[in-house]
């Protein structure tokens, strides 16, 4: 009977200290914020499967950067990014946000 190993075990990348999730944790969806450069409209938010789309502005009160938000598992952020990638948009920051709406990860 086969059994599985992790990728990074195979590699030898958990003993040089990277970390990795179990199957259940890295298929749970979590809160996600996407900024891209640019302005696209909010009618863009059914493309991105229903994310909430929302605007950063400059000091000018221009929007300046694109904000993609809502919850999603790996596979369907996998997917968004993918599609900002075909726009050949500027990724600006993926950032996953916790209940309390404080940020995990920096820029």
């Amino acid at each position: 009977m086969a059994t599985s190993v992790p990728l990074l075990a195979i590699l030898g990348l958990a003993k040089a200290g990277f970390a990795f999730q179990s199957t259940e944790a890295a298929l749970k969806a979590q809160h996600y914020e996407i900024r891209v450069e640019g302005y696209l409209r909010n009618n863009w938010s059914d493309w991105f499967e229903g994310l909430a789309v929302s605007h950063e502005e400059d000091a000018k009160g221009e929007p300046v950067r694109t904000v993609l938000s809502g919850t999603m598992d790996q596979a369907m952020l996998h997917g968004i990014l993918m599609r900002i990638c075909s726009l050949s948009l500027p990724l600006v920051s993926v950032c996953r946000v916790d209940v309390a709406g404080q940020t995990d990860e920096k820029p």
